[in-house]
Order: C-alpha cells, then structure tokens, then sequence
C-alpha cells in the first residue's frame, strides 16, 4: 500500500481490535471536511436526544429557503416534513446537505463548533453546508478516527439510529468498494472537488473482530480523483484481508 504518491497527498488512520495494532500516516495534515464531519454534527446530537428522546418522533417542515442542493434527495422530493429520526438518516446515509444544514440552525453552528473544538483535536465547524462562510470546515484524521469511535460506541435507541444509517451509507466506492459480502461495513463518505474522504468499520461477523479505518486525501489536479478512489479501495481490500485471515 502506497499512501502517498505524487500530487496527491492523504493521511490514514487505520485501528484493528483484532490484534490491537495502530496504523498512522500523515496524522499532522488537516484537510477540508466535505461531509464526514457530519458525523460530528450527529455525535453532538447525542446529547439533545437523550436528555429528550421525544425529539426523535417531532416533525419538522423544512421550508424552501432551507433547501439546499449537493448531496442529498431532500431538496427534490416533494415530502417536506421529516421526523427528527428521518433527518438523521438522511444526513449519514445519503449525506443529505439541507437535514445536516437544519440542525446547524436549530442547535446553532456556533454552539456545535465550540463543543466539537473542545472535544476534538483540530476539528473545525466553520460554514452550513453549499454556503460560503468566513471559515472552512476542517479535520485531521486524529480528529475524523476519534469522532467515528465515539458514534460507533453510542448506545439506546439514538446509537442504533445512527449506525442504521452507516451501515446503509448510499455510497459505497471507496473503503468498502471491495470488502467481501461476508464482512459487515458501516462508512460516512465526503468530497469536494480536490477532496475524497471515507471512514469504515469493518466486522468479520464469524470472529466478532473489527478494524476502523479513516482516509483523507487532497488532490490539486482533479484528474487524481480515481488515484483517490483506488487509495481508499486498496485500504479496505487490505483491511478485509487482514480480518478474514486465519492465523
């Protein structure tokens, strides 16, 4: 495996429970977000819910001007009122960009930036999602690797919920592209332009043993990006190998 190559640069992050072993590379890059830091958005969540859980079955209508194109189905839908539980969903299994934009609004970005800085190393909440802001969202794999251990461990009925939504992740082209049906994958994906990041748990579900894996690359030629994609998809093929050897 080969993380580095020319004009493109990445950072990896790879932790195997089976033989407790840590990968590092690149762990001092900081790169823009795209939208895995959405799973900090609905880690912060976590709190709201459970202090009251009734806020999973409350209805929401979005109005038009809170519909933002991207990722996403809400904004071409015509259903435009959701649960709080929908919204969640939506926001990890398809990324949607308008469901993570309504809660930067209603728990107040400022509020959720300042939570995620104090939690998490170099962690940054700068901007709503398809909308220019003074500051970028930023993350560096420490800091991605720390955020997807916590949303992995969340229990009640709100942890459920949300790995619902990692394990039924609409886009399947990087980490686990290539995993055999066999093992159990849960991701969040993000890209921008020059971006294409993903973050995987894998389970050999026979063993029970699992490895997290988080890759973040940045390309500046866009013509790189399946030089990306075949990064991540060599990681987790390596990864699937290592949790279906037998030793």
């Amino acid at each position: 495996m080969q993380a580095q190559k020319n004009g493109l640069e990445s950072a990896v992050m790879i932790q195997s429970e089976k033989t407790h072993d840590q990968f590092y590379y690149g762990s001092q890059r900081i790169f823009r977000a795209a939208s895995v830091i959405k799973l900090g958005i609905a880690l912060y969540l976590n709190e709201p819910i459970k202090r009251h859980p009734e806020l999973l079955t409350q209805r929401v209508t979005l109005s038009s001007d809170e519909l933002v194109g991207g990722a996403g189905v809400i904004s071409h839908l015509q259903q435009k009122t959701w649960t709080i539980a929908d919204l969640v969903d939506l926001m990890l299994s398809v990324s949607d960009n308008a469901a993570a934009n309504y809660f930067l609004k209603r728990f107040s970005l400022e509020v959720i930036s300042d939570w995620l800085q104090s939690n998490f190393k170099e962690v940054m909440l700068g901007r709503l999602f398809m909308q220019k802001g003074k500051h970028e969202n930023m993350i560096s794999a420490p800091g991605l690797m720390a955020i997807w251990q916590k949303i992995m461990s969340l229990d009640g009925v709100y942890g459920d919920l949300v790995r619902k939504g990692l394990k039924h992740q609409a886009n399947r082209s990087k980490l686990v592209a290539a995993v055999p049906a066999s093992l159990e994958t849960f991701n969040k994906t993000g890209e921008l332009e020059n971006e294409q990041h993903d973050c995987a748990r894998l389970i050999n579900p026979e063993t029970g043993c699992f490895a997290d894996v988080c890759v973040l690359t940045h390309f500046d030629d866009s013509e790189r990006v399946c030089e990306a994609l075949q990064l991540n998809q060599e990681i987790g093929r390596l990864m699937a190998s290592h949790l279906l050897r037998t030793e």
